[in-house]
């Protein structure tokens, strides 16, 4: 067995000759066994933690940090199916340009 994380196990197999004989052989390595998937299709899900002070709103944490906060996030769940526990933990999706030289979100 191999783990070494979704890319580590790819490169492992790839130097060790497991993958695509095109690709293999590209970087130098000898094919030992033909397997076309071998690191196909990998995607980063690339994600960034940004942290904001807000002014005038509940936060999630002022709700979380008191007990009634929390009693009312779980029957808020348990009573209509809604509320923070219904959420995921990852609350806000950005694209953005890495500098004013791009014409468009690249990250």
């Amino acid at each position: 067995m191999l783990a070494a994380g979704s890319v580590g196990t790819t490169q492992i197999m790839e130097l060790s000759g497991f993958g695509a004989p095109s690709v293999l052989e590209a970087a130098g390595v000898r094919t030992r066994v033909e397997v076309p998937g071998v690191g196909e299709n990998l995607q980063d899900h690339l994600q960034l933690r940004a942290i904001y002070k807000v002014s005038n709103a509940v936060t999630l944490n002022q709700q979380a940090n008191s007990l009634f906060g929390k009693a009312k996030m779980a029957l808020d769940y348990l009573l209509f199916k809604r509320g923070p526990m219904t959420m995921s933990p990852s609350q806000l999706g950005v694209f953005a340009k890495s500098g004013p030289e791009q014409s468009r979100a690249n990250i």
